[in-house]
């Protein structure tokens, strides 16, 4: 029921409900990844007719939960040279039991490649700032995974704040807890804040 709503309200005029419906989404999709893969098509449609930076932080946030709760078939996008040296893991992966493993692995597929396309789309250099904080956080536990996001992480990160780019460096695992909270919300009127 929540997914029905979710979906007519992408195509309402308003933008705040386009982002609660991606919300809704993003929830949806934490929990069942799976019920989500005929929708990552729609997310990359909105994603690139919509300017609001809201709507754009919550299509990464879809992005980044596709390919977080897929991991472990990562492995259907490695190249030829990722082939090389992934023998060993691909094995590995052949065990899995997670989000996926009973899905059409063409299926999968090509959610996993929607996804990337949804997070360069959002995050680039031209992104708002608040995306681009939000994607070096959410999208930095991907890239061993995706190396398709190396290149835009990378020019992302040279750009961005040197205080976030620190954290981003650090030695330390980022927490966000107490000690560091990442706040988004459409009620904060297009401000990204990193509280420490």
């Amino acid at each position: 029921m929540f997914l029905y709503y979710a979906l007519i309200g992408l195509a309402n005029p308003k933008t705040y409900v386009r982002v609660y419906s991606l919300n809704i989404l993003n929830t949806i999709a934490k929990h069942n990844p799976e019920s989500i893969m005929d929708i990552t098509e729609k997310v990359l449609i909105l994603c690139n007719k919509d300017q609001y930076w809201e709507i754009k932080a919550q299509c990464l946030m879809f992005a980044s939960i596709v390919l977080s709760s897929f991991r472990g078939l990562s492995h259907l996008l490695s190249t030829k040279e990722d082939v090389k040296g992934g023998m060993k893991r691909a094995a590995s992966d052949a065990l899995n039991q997670g989000p996926g493993a009973n899905a059409d692995k063409n299926v999968v597929k090509k959610n996993l490649n929607l996804a990337i396309d949804i997070i360069i789309k959002c995050f680039n250099v031209n992104s708002p700032k608040s995306v681009q904080k939000l994607g070096l956080f959410e999208l930095q536990p991907l890239l061993n995974d995706y190396k398709a996001l190396y290149a835009p992480y990378v020019e992302v990160l040279v750009q961005i704040d040197q205080e976030i780019k620190s954290i981003i460096l650090s030695e330390e695992p980022i927490r966000c807890n107490s000690q560091t909270k990442l706040i988004l919300s459409y009620s904060w009127r297009r401000h990204l804040f990193l509280l420490r």
